[in-house]
């Protein structure tokens, strides 16, 4: 299964470890412009088999899409010097479960505008993406973190410093 991590609806992470879950023996390669840590560690975490950035060429990519078919991994060299560089400084980079509170980026900023108060059709417009996709990632906001209401939700940004501690007047 080959994702971008900038697809709209669902966080592709979320979708990588759902994949993961409910089709055994799937494998998954994240194609991105995306070579922020951040991201290859949420990749790892989701099972990724492979990261490779979206100016790899053609045939680079066939040969590493061929790879993953047969059960091996393929990182684009950029990725792959991090996830070493990690090692090497005994930082955390092989697979390690997925954490219910690791949000995107994009539910970062989601949950930073709910949290100020602004309603999902502005949250949209903000961001340049559609109400049904706002409400797709504060649906996967709000179950990673077990919230159920807009009190909650402000709570947590301020929790998680998405949001800074209200100055009383």
């Amino acid at each position: 299964m080959l994702l971008d991590i900038s697809m709209p609806g669902m966080s592709s992470f979320e979708a990588g470890r759902l994949i993961e879950e409910h089709c055994t023996g799937t494998r998954i390669v994240y194609l991105t412009m995306h070579e922020d840590r951040e991201y290859v560690q949420q990749a790892l975490r989701s099972g990724a088999s492979g990261y490779l950035l979206k100016d790899t060429p053609a045939p680079v990519l066939l040969r590493a899409l061929r790879e993953v078919h047969r059960g091996e991994q393929s990182w684009s060299p950029q990725v792959e010097t991090k996830l070493k560089d990690d090692a090497s400084q005994g930082k955390k980079s092989a697979r390690v479960p997925l954490r219910r509170s690791t949000l995107t980026l994009r539910e970062r900023e989601v949950m930073k505008l709910l949290a100020e108060g602004n309603t999902v059709k502005k949250a949209a417009e903000v961001l340049g993406v559609s109400a049904k996709t706002v409400e797709a990632h504060k649906f996967n906001l709000m179950r990673k973190l077990e919230i159920h209401n807009k009190a909650q939700l402000v709570t947590v940004a301020i929790q998680k410093k998405i949001l800074p501690i209200p100055v009383p007047l």
